[in-house]
């Protein structure tokens, strides 16, 4: 008995997830309260929103660059930039911890959400 292949899924979903909670971990940064300085500022959020988006479409796209790279010079360091990717971000979302710790929890809980389904719904 065969199974026929799985439909592939759209990458509208995976597109609208990463840039809506991009721009959601902005604006809360945008109107958190910051207890050092005061004032609240998006620029505490720009270094791991960044790292997000870009470890986002890694783990999106993982099955298929693993698919592309296997037997190739670039098999070996797959893993690696996900690993050096998931590394910067926790680093990078520390450091934003100490800066603004509510809108840092808030929106390392949304974003770790979405990166959890993607690497769910690898295929």
């Amino acid at each position: 008995m065969e199974f026929p292949p799985r439909k592939r899924r759209g990458k509208l979903i995976r597109h609208a997830a990463i840039v809506l909670v991009a721009v959601l971990t902005l604006v809360t940064f945008r109107f958190a309260d910051d207890e050092v300085t005061g004032k609240a500022e998006a620029s505490d959020a720009y270094g791991f929103t960044l790292i997000f988006v870009v470890a986002g479409y890694y783990i999106g796209w993982l099955s298929e660059i693993w698919k592309r790279c296997k037997g190739k010079a670039f098999d070996p360091f797959v893993m690696p930039i996900f690993y050096m990717l998931v590394l910067l971000y926790l680093y990078l979302s520390f450091r934003s911890y100490f800066v603004q710790p509510g809108a840092t929890g808030l929106t390392i809980l949304v974003q770790l959400l979405v990166m959890i389904c993607f690497i769910c719904r690898v295929e």
